[in-house]
């Protein structure tokens, strides 16, 4: 008696705990990327007094776009993602034997050992499952990062983080990935879909959050009582 209220005690202590489940993303620049060189700019004649093409700190006609380290850009995040499995397993088996009048062997000259003997032996199996699972996801957001490294081939490795505090909820979004120069819009935004590599990462930790999902106690006794 002792041992199943120990137990239950167990688990309703781990149903109600709000334990937060860690899940981490290496936003690290990939080894590739190290290895490959950065691009080495060529010195170029800034002594243009009087030019209107100078390459002084505010420029006439210049590239607003985002182009060296440290500057900024502005990604703009519209991922959709959705997956639809089913599966569905059925096995049968019948199996069968009949022994009527038996004999012996030849030595005995096959004499009959009783003639109202008779010996039947059935047996059946089947199984029958069927499963479907469906899942839609979605993540409009903005963020802005800041070019880490620039390689030969003009590619930018970025990335950038933000967070948010409002009523209570806060909300955390990290992104890195590489991205080609001539992607980048004149307005200096790219979208994420055209960023390779790309981790993203948006949690959320709040009054509301906590509502919406289930305690990792209680997910793990779900998962158990299911079967």
């Amino acid at each position: 008696m002792k041992k199943h209220i120990t137990l239950i005690s167990i688990i309703i202590s781990l149903s109600f705990s709000n334990e937060a489940v860690n899940i981490t993303m290496n936003f690290d620049m990939p080894s590739y990327i190290k290895q490959m060189p950065s691009k080495v700019y060529k010195k170029t004649n800034t002594n243009t007094q009087g030019s209107l093409f100078n390459y002084g700190s505010s420029p006439l006609f210049s590239d607003r776009k985002a182009s060296n380290i440290n500057d900024i850009l502005t990604v703009i995040i519209n991922e959709t993602s959705s997956s639809n499995t089913t599966g569905k397993k059925k096995i049968a088996k019948k199996t069968s034997s009949n022994m009527l009048n038996p004999t012996i062997g030849k030595d005995y000259k096959d004499i009959e050992l009783r003639k109202d003997y008779s010996f039947t032996q059935e047996g059946s199996m089947s199984s029958d499952g069927q499963g479907s699972s469906n899942r839609s996801e979605s993540l409009n957001a903005t963020i802005n990062v800041r070019i880490i490294k620039i390689l030969n081939n003009n590619n930018y490795f970025i990335t950038g983080s933000k967070e948010l505090f409002i009523d209570g909820e806060h909300s955390y979004i990290k992104l890195s990935g590489l991205i080609r120069a001539e992607d980048i819009n004149s307005n200096n935004t790219i979208t994420s879909n055209l960023i390779a590599d790309a981790k993203i990462m948006y949690s959320t930790d709040g009054e509301i959050s906590k509502a919406t999902q289930d305690a990792p106690g209680l997910k793990r006794v779900k998962n158990i009582l299911q079967y």
